[in-house]
């Protein structure tokens, strides 16, 4: 998914370029003309769109990259050395508190 976003933002980024070069080309030639003409914001929102979604692509790549841990709740669970005991798990660690199971 990562990488189909980035290629969709890639490409919105490619066409705010375009457009932006065809707004330039027809103000080249109202101006030349003597017609004045203001900017548009068209381009610069599409290319801002397709920033976003590279930005978001790179961000589920970076985060697809951090290892999976298991998740143990805080508790009392079964000691991962020592099958007849008890072993506290703080929530983020396991602890040196142990209890014999009953």
């Amino acid at each position: 998914m990562a990488w189909a976003l980035a290629i969709l933002g890639a490409a919105l980024i490619a066409v705010g370029f375009y457009v932006q070069a065809q707004v330039n080309a027809r103000n080249a030639g109202l101006e030349f003309a003597g017609i004045r003409t203001t900017g548009t914001v068209t381009p610069w929102a599409i290319g801002l769109v397709g920033g976003i979604c590279v930005l978001i692509a790179l961000i589920i790549w970076i985060m697809s990259l951090q290892p999976n841990r298991p998740v143990v709740l805080m508790g009392w669970h079964d000691d991962p050395r020592d099958a007849t005991m008890l072993r506290y798990h703080d929530g983020a660690a396991w602890t040196d508190r142990t209890a014999r199971k009953t």
